[in-house]
């Protein structure tokens, strides 16, 4: 099967930005204690506004390259990743609803023989060449891979996107 870093399009489509700089330091805290730490941490109501970049799309930016969903791509994408995440509501102050996620598959399926790599001294890992372990990823359709620090996406993931003609979302192939 064929993976896939999503790529948010931050500089040709709408973004999303916290209204309290207190609501941009606990969604990255909150992220790193869930990527990192594994600390499950209670999401709370982050009211955003969008900021134009000329076209609106189905994927606006956020902080470091979440993935956010509008209505629309949420509505199409949902079914697929349901048992794979948990929907986290963002609240526009103009009442237009967006979903970030955060992904509950935590997986480190990077065959370390095959690929090329080199590890930080924090421990994150910068990929090469990107080679799996396919029969621990086989039935899943997105997780994140842990110690590189980032999503992974299925052949499927991506059909959807570009069948429905979603913007603002392109795919790195990694393997």
């Amino acid at each position: 099967m064929n993976w896939y870093r999503p790529i948010i399009e931050a500089d040709d489509y709408d973004g999303l930005v916290c209204i309290n700089r207190e609501d941009a330091v606990f969604v990255s805290n909150f992220n790193k204690d869930w990527y990192r730490y594994k600390k499950n941490v209670e999401w709370k109501t982050i009211i955003v506004e969008t900021y134009s970049e000329e076209q609106v799309g189905d994927f606006p930016s956020f902080l470091a390259q979440e993935l956010v969903f509008n209505e629309r791509s949420w509505q199409i994408i949902q079914p697929l990743i349901t048992n794979s995440v948990e929907p986290l509501p963002l609240i526009c102050k103009d009442r237009t609803q967006y979903i970030t996620i955060k992904i509950l598959d935590l997986v480190d399926c990077l065959d370390y023989s095959q690929s090329v790599y080199r590890q930080s001294a924090g421990g994150f890992i910068q990929i090469d060449l990107y080679v799996f372990h396919e029969a621990m990823i086989a039935s899943k359709d997105i997780f994140w891979l842990s110690k590189a620090y980032h999503a992974v996406v299925s052949q499927k993931f991506k059909d959807i996107v570009e069948e429905n003609k979603l913007k603002g979302l392109s795919f790195r192939k990694l393997c």
